[in-house]
């Protein structure tokens, strides 16, 4: 590893633009919680979806009543974005709580 020497390098050798602060450790938490109830939303929401073509499917072979996409849909969307927020809180929290960390170390050194 090559030592730059100055004003902008930490003591592990990396120079201060590549440095992990509490304000990059927070951008990153958001990201990855975001992406976490994308994810989540998206594979409740392709359940309901799937629930209502099942049902779609019995109504038009005539083994059910027809339903609308609302009718199915909005129990699932709410379901979707209530679970979703709950696990993208995992990561969120988690990253907020090594930034504090991250910031009272900083503070220290």
């Amino acid at each position: 590893m090559i030592r730059i020497i100055g004003n902008d390098t930490m003591k592990s050798g990396f120079p201060a633009h590549r440095r992990l602060t509490p304000a990059r450790a927070v951008a990153a938490a958001v990201v990855v919680a975001m992406m976490v109830f994308f994810g989540v939303q998206d594979r409740f929401t392709s359940l309901g979806v799937g629930q209502y073509v099942a049902f779609q499917r019995a109504a038009l072979d005539g083994r059910g009543p027809a339903v609308t996409v609302d009718s199915v849909m909005q129990p699932w969307v709410r379901t979707s974005v209530r679970v979703a927020l709950a696990w993208s809180a995992v990561p969120l929290l988690l990253g907020l709580g090594g930034a504090v960390a991250l910031a009272r170390s900083a503070r220290r050194a």
